[in-house]
């Protein structure tokens, strides 16, 4: 059974109390948690997508080189939406001397971006339907 990204929305949403909707405040180490469920949400998202566009890309270990193929499949800004997200959760989730955690706003932002491009991801067919070149 594959996982599904809704479920880990959902569990980010909890472990925040909420407050991604809310943007109530967060603690550090929920906030990095957080971050690293709704990474893990979006993941899953990319995945499924594969499996259902191409799967043999689904089996390339490289988020790199799917990322590059998504380009073509989705269209460059759906792609580069999907990996800038996908780079700042992971910037979120990793512990750095002198950074804060990510604040309760940034993750409500994150938690949108993810929601709606899981969404985006589960209705688009592949490299046939319109893309926009910029």
């Amino acid at each position: 059974m594959n996982p599904d990204p809704l479920t880990y929305l959902d569990a980010s949403d909890r472990l925040l109390g909420g407050s991604s909707r809310a943007a109530g405040p967060a603690m550090g180490g929920s906030a990095r948690g957080c971050a690293w469920l709704l990474r893990i949400a979006l993941e899953c998202a990319i995945d499924e997508y594969w499996r259902q566009a191409n799967p043999p890309v689904e089996g390339c270990r490289s988020r790199r080189a799917q990322f590059l193929l998504l380009r073509r499949y989705v269209g460059a800004v759906t792609a580069r939406r999907v990996r800038c997200a996908w780079t700042e959760l992971s910037r979120a989730g990793h512990h750095h001397c002198f950074d804060l955690a990510p604040s309760a706003g940034q993750l409500a932002a994150l938690t949108q971006e993810v929601a709606s491009l899981v969404s985006t991801l589960a209705t688009a067919t592949g490299p046939s339907e319109q893309r926009s070149t910029t």
